[in-house]
């Protein structure tokens, strides 16, 4: 795989993340997650910072892509997906059991619920990334 498509695609992944990061968290499913909070107070600011956002899903993309790419190696939509839906779901139920063990930021509703929103989210930007990886062409079935 080339630098350029390298970027090409963490770009793309990047972008779709953030769309789909903001129908999935920010609209369809914002009163859910409001609603099973945990009982800190204070962690939600008022105004969103976007450029630490944005970067935020660049790197979650650079990670897929590095991951579907190189290290798993394939590329397609469905291939990728597979890949970004698996890693999606176990960093999140990892890191939402370890900040349930040592916080008050969500209740276990969320924990459990929120690694099925990330495999979903977490495989259209690895889909995204296996398309443009593969120059558009969908791998054949194996």
């Amino acid at each position: 795989m080339t630098s350029g498509r390298f970027f090409t695609a963490s770009v793309a992944g990047g972008v779709t993340l953030f769309v789909f990061g903001f129908l999935l968290w920010g609209l369809a499913l914002s009163g859910f997650f409001e609603a099973h909070v945990g009982t800190a107070t204070g962690v939600v600011k008022e105004e969103m910072d976007f450029l630490h956002l944005i970067l935020g899903q660049y790197l979650w993309a650079v990670l897929l892509t590095v991951v579907i790419g190189k290290w798993a190696g394939v590329s397609g939509f469905r291939p990728a997906l597979k890949v970004g839906v698996v890693l999606g779901f176990l960093m999140s139920l990892s890191v939402g059991l370890t900040q349930f063990s040592m916080t008050n930021l969500f209740d276990l509703t969320t924990v459990l619920t929120d690694p099925f929103v990330t495999a979903i989210w977490s495989g259209l930007g690895g889909g995204v990334i296996g398309l443009v990886l593969g120059g558009g062409k969908e791998e054949a079935p194996a």
